[in-house]
């Protein structure tokens, strides 16, 4: 496995460049208006929150620019492995709440468990790569 890796361009600076990307697309879509992206996620069972959708929008956009900062920049490679660490267990946590979401009627189950299963797997390959000596 580790010589795929090795071989693939999922390098840290990839990765973190498609944190980036993700997140910000994550920014985009709850900063649109609630129809837009809220009710793509959640049943009628969860109230919508612009409160919340705000929050959501400037938290993706700070983790977004963060990635950003650090990818193809010369900084120690340490740095970029603890950021690959630590969004890495963020983004299996978020998997884990969309999962549980899903179950419990809160976020359609359809987008939910894709949801959950994409996010972890991200997660999962971020911490493998954060860990990862190279």
């Amino acid at each position: 496995l580790d010589q795929l890796v090795t071989m693939s361009p999922l390098n840290d600076d990839n990765m973190l460049k498609l944190m980036a990307l993700g997140s910000g697309g994550f920014a985009v879509g709850w900063a649109l208006p609630k129809k837009h992206f809220h009710d793509i996620y959640f049943t009628e069972k969860e109230g919508y929150s612009a409160a919340a959708g705000r929050y959501s929008t400037i938290v993706n956009g700070v983790f977004a620019g963060s990635a950003l900062a650090l990818a193809d920049k010369e900084v120690p490679k340490k740095t970029k492995k603890n950021m690959l660490k630590i969004a890495g267990a963020g983004l299996v946590a978020i998997g884990a709440n969309a999962a549980y979401s899903s179950a419990v009627g809160a976020q359609k189950k359809e987008f939910g468990y894709a949801n959950a299963a994409v996010l972890g797997g991200f997660g999962a390959l971020s911490l493998f790569q954060g860990f990862r000596k190279d």
